[in-house]
């Protein structure tokens, strides 16, 4: 549901007090390990986005996020901003739970999206991160992978988090009155959808495959920190706001 509500007539990535559940399958228990070590991290990336929306930082907002997010973003602020309104971060002290859900495996396409626009037709994903859901890409001889949009040494490993928690945002006006959102300490679920590129020379199909394999053991770098500190992690979606944000444009959407 993208709109913040009806009579509000406002589109912006963040879903103020619904409650419609999201789709979601858990990752795999390798997986899971590793992220699970990243914790403190993706809490870190809660707050850090929280925060800039509040603080309107543009310049912050725009290095962890990918441009067509950052757009929107950009945009309901503004909006927000010019009916002399504002977000506002409430209960800020309160306890995140963080989630991990829909891992997947992405060869042939850019994080950026503006970046896809001869993408053809879409990356191949790769579930699990199982070889042999590679039978697609057996099919195209290396030498005219570029027919294909693919790149032999570029990987997206995307991953969708969910939090739970009463951290969140209200929009106010300037009587610091709530206008749209919950005030109250009930928790919401929001998810972020945070990729990274994966890069790496390969040269065979042979080594893509086993590079595929070796990521089943070790997909994660190992930090404690902020991710967009210690990696390239960017945000490409809030709350599903872009659809999970295709690699390829909907032509007339």
């Amino acid at each position: 549901m993208k709109a913040i509500r009806r009579s509000y007539s406002l589109l912006f990535p963040w879903r103020f007090n619904d409650k419609s559940p999201f789709r979601l399958f858990p990752v795999s228990k390798l997986l899971f390990t590793e992220l699970d070590e990243a914790r403190e991290g993706f809490l870190q990336a809660y707050d850090e986005v929280l925060k800039s929306l509040e603080d309107y930082d543009f310049e912050h907002l725009n290095s962890i996020m990918e441009p067509r997010l950052f757009s929107e973003i950009k945009i309901g602020l503004n909006s927000i901003k010019g009916r002399e309104q504002c977000v506002k971060r409430i209960n800020t002290d309160d306890h995140v739970d963080v989630y991990f859900y829909n891992q997947n495996l992405y060869i042939g396409a850019e994080i950026d999206r503006s970046k896809n626009e001869n993408l053809y037709p879409e990356p191949i994903t790769v579930m699990r991160y199982n070889p042999r859901n590679l039978n697609d890409m057996r099919r195209i001889s290396i030498d005219k992978w570029h027919i294909y949009g693919i790149s032999s040494n570029s990987f997206i490993l995307k991953i969708d988090v969910v939090f739970n928690t009463s951290k969140k945002l209200v929009i106010v006006n300037e009587k610091d009155e709530k206008i749209v959102g919950d005030i109250s300490d009930s928790r919401e679920t929001h998810k972020f959808r945070f990729e990274k590129m994966i890069k790496g020379e390969v040269g065979s199909f042979k080594k893509i495959e086993l590079g595929i394999k070796a990521l089943s053991y070790s997909l994660f770098p190992r930090f404690g920190v902020n991710p967009f500190e210690e990696s390239e992690w960017i945000i490409t979606d809030i709350d599903d706001f872009l659809n999970g944000n295709p690699y390829k444009a909907i032509e007339n959407s």
